[in-house]
């Protein structure tokens, strides 16, 4: 799925946030944030999650892994639970959106750190082009999600008074 599925969840928040109202910045920015949390690291990775366990790990082997290990047991629960608190990004906002931001952005980049290894441990060194391909599906996925949440809280901050701060209650956008 990859790229397409980034640049179509893109695309759809946009829209989505412009059939709405007059978007500020901030809530475009949660509105991006929101889909890729939910379409790239909800959705998907529930389903990846599943297919993992169904399918005793064969599914693995697309991605140059070997089934069969325990450890992508672990990981397919991973990818569930991680899953599930993405989705919840659909009804939770404000300050629970960091939850996921940061579980996602550092399982993105180590992700990307290991299939560049697992690429030189198959007897492919790194090349632009192969470390391209797996910044695109995995890395951007953490720059995206940090600079998405940055700007969305970014802004949210500079439209909360001091009353604000205290009474607990934020202004959304």
């Amino acid at each position: 799925m990859g790229l397409p599925l980034i640049v179509v969840l893109l695309i759809a928040a946009v829209v989505h946030a412009r059939m709405r109202y007059p978007t500020t910045p901030g809530a475009m920015a949660e509105m991006l944030l929101v889909y890729v949390l939910v379409g790239y690291c909800g959705v998907q990775e529930i389903v990846m999650g599943a297919a993992i366990l169904l399918t005793g790990g064969r599914v693995l082997l697309h991605f140059g892994f070997q089934p069969g290990q325990p450890t992508f047991v672990w990981d397919s629960f991973l990818l569930l639970g991680g899953g599930i608190t993405s989705i919840l990004a659909i009804w939770k906002r404000d300050s629970y959106l960091l939850a996921p931001v940061l579980m996602w952005s550092v399982f993105f980049a180590g992700a990307t750190y290991a299939h560049i290894q697992l690429n030189r441990a198959n007897g492919f060194p790194p090349t632009w082009e192969s470390t391209a391909g797996i910044f695109a599906t995995h890395g951007l996925i953490s720059v995206l999600l940090i600079s998405f949440y940055m700007v969305s809280q970014g802004f949210r901050a500079r439209r909360t008074t001091p009353g604000q701060i205290f009474s607990g209650s934020m202004a959304s956008g």
